[in-house]
C-alpha cells in the first residue's frame, strides 16, 4: 500500500490526524527518510502542531546532514565539493562543518523559519505575518487554493517569495544552528533524539 499518496490525499482534504497515520505507518513500513519526516512536519503544521512540526523538521535536517557527513568520512568527492564551494563569508556558520550543507537548501529553512514565526504571539507585534502565514499555509496544503490567497492578500509570489528570503529562511537558519544536536551528528536515530 503507498502511505505516502494516502497521507497527501488525507492533508488535500484536511484530514491531518489521518494523513499523520499513514506517515507513521509509512515509517513502520520502510523506516525513516527525510521525505516522510519533512512532509509530516509539514501536516503538524497544517494541524496547529507546530513544536511537533519543528521537531520533524529537526530531525530532517539531523538525518539529512548525517547521512552527507558519513559520505564525506568516506571521501565522497561531491560532498567535499559542495563544501569547498560554500561562499567564504557563509562557511563556519554552523558548530559542525556540515552544516555548511544547509546553505545548497533554503527550502529547510523557510519551513522551519515559517513553523518558528508564524505564532500568535508574533502576530501581535507584526500583524501583516498573519497574512504571510496564511499564504505558506495554502501552499503547503496543496488544495489549489494559494493564488486566491495571493489575490485576496494583495501580494504577489514574488514580494511573498523576498519575505521569505529577508525574514523566514535567516530565521529558519539561526533555529537549525541553534537547535540541532551537533554533538550527536553521528547518530541516526533522529526519531529518539528530537521527538520521542
Amino acid at each position: 500500500m503507498d502511505y505516502i499518496s494516502l497521507a497527501i490525499e488525507a492533508k488535500k482534504k484536511k484530514d491531518f490526524n489521518l494523513a499523520i497515520k499513514y506517515y507513521q505507518k509509512q515509517i513502520v513500513k520502510k523506516g525513516v527518510t527525510i521525505k516522510v519526516l519533512q512532509s509530516a512536519a509539514k501536516t503538524y503544521y497544517l494541524n496547529k502542531q507546530k513544536d511537533l512540526a519543528l521537531q520533524f523538521y529537526l530531525a530532517s535536517a539531523h538525518l539529512y546532514l548525517h547521512l552527507e557527513f558519513k559520505k564525506f568520512k568516506k571521501g565522497d568527492e561531491y560532498v567535499r565539493d559542495l563544501l569547498d564551494a560554500v561562499p567564504k563569508d557563509k562557511a563556519n556558520q554552523f558548530p559542525h562543518m556540515i552544516g555548511d550543507l544547509l546553505y545548497y537548501t533554503a527550502a529547510l529553512p523557510k519551513h522551519v523559519g515559517h513553523t518558528y514565526l508564524d505564532d500568535k504571539e508574533v502576530f501581535k507585534q507584526e500583524p501583516d505575518f498573519k497574512d504571510y502565514a496564511e499564504i505558506y499555509y495554502a501552499q503547503i496544503l496543496g488544495d489549489g487554493s494559494v493564488q486566491s490567497k495571493f489575490e485576496s492578500i494583495r501580494i504577489t509570489p514574488k514580494e511573498f517569495e523576498d519575505i521569505e528570503l529577508n525574514r523566514y529562511i535567516p530565521m529558519g537558519y539561526q533555529v537549525l544552528r541553534n537547535q540541532i544536536y551537533w554533538d550527536k551528528i553521528d547518530e541516526v536515530e533522529v526519531l529518539r533524539l528530537y521527538i520521542v
